[in-house]
């Protein structure tokens, strides 16, 4: 998501660039805390100011252009941010729709094409 927030950085300075959605898959982000960490307990603590504070979340979010994990965030968010985020109903429309009833009826499968193709 670097890319978009640094073609977003530039569109708002007023450079002539674009980002388009067109045909993107909209991918789930995480956050994990890592076995190995210094500090695991920290880490867990940021990551539950983080999700129990939803303008912690819209100024994130508005940084990096991604849809915050609380809906009580949105509101929070700029305006022009708002049409940023992969949920916003112009880049929505853009996204490729997963067929979720094909893809559970087809994981072995997929599974079986990928792992062939990586180890090629």
């Amino acid at each position: 998501m670097i890319w978009g927030t640094r073609a977003n950085a530039l569109k708002d300075e007023g450079r002539p660039i674009e980002v388009s959605f067109d045909g993107a898959f909209m991918v789930a982000d995480t956050m994990q805390v890592l076995r190995s960490s210094p500090n695991p307990a920290g880490a867990l603590e940021l990551l539950k100011y983080y999700l129990n504070n939803p303008s912690a979340q819209a100024r994130f979010t508005e940084r990096f252009s991604l849809t915050p994990p609380s809906l009580d965030a949105i509101p929070l968010m700029s305006e022009s941010a708002r049409t940023k985020i992969p949920t916003s109903p112009t880049i929505f429309r853009k996204l490729v729709q997963h067929d979720t009833k094909w893809i559970n009826a087809n994981q072995a499968r997929m599974l079986d094409i990928w792992n062939a193709w990586i180890q090629r």
